[in-house]
């Protein structure tokens, strides 16, 4: 077995490259390193985290992300570090896009989603707002119960 390289011993693309997978059908260059809890790849660059779409936008362009802007992916692969799919955007045209194409989620709840998470309809009568939230009304009754219920 050929031993690895050590870890400081390597270049940040050395690292970068090692651990994307390039998927055939998409063109999206798959990071299969470690991820945060959004599924976003990152690597520890020099003592901090850093998410790989970013890295490799700068390290493919030769800049730094300018302030107020973000780097967003034309594929809506958060995985996705192909610097081909990578472009800058404002946090509310990332939040548009997200909206147009039905994938805007709030504390992990798709915004337009038609059910809730236990398969009750969404309704105006089903639900409520409570802290610029949707919250299911049978959801939350059977909550009070099950709480009354361990009183």
């Amino acid at each position: 077995m050929i031993p690895a390289l050590p870890r400081y011993g390597r270049s940040i693309e050395d690292r970068l490259f090692s651990r994307m997978m390039p998927e055939p059908n998409s063109g999206c260059w798959l990071w299969i390193g470690g991820t945060n809890q959004q599924g976003y790849g990152q690597i520890t660059v020099r003592g901090h985290t850093v998410r790989t779409h970013r890295l490799v936008w700068e390290l493919s362009r030769r800049e730094t992300v300018p302030a107020g802007l973000d780097v967003l992916h034309t594929c809506d692969t958060r995985s996705c570090v192909n610097p081909v799919h990578l472009f800058l955007g404002t946090h509310t045209q990332n939040m548009r896009d997200a909206s147009r194409k039905g994938r805007l989620r709030v504390r992990g709840t798709l915004m337009n989603a038609t059910h809730c998470e236990k398969g009750h309809e969404r309704t105006p009568k089903n639900t409520y707002r409570w802290r610029s939230e949707r919250h299911c009304r049978p959801c939350h009754a059977a909550a009070v119960l099950r709480s009354k219920e361990k009183a």
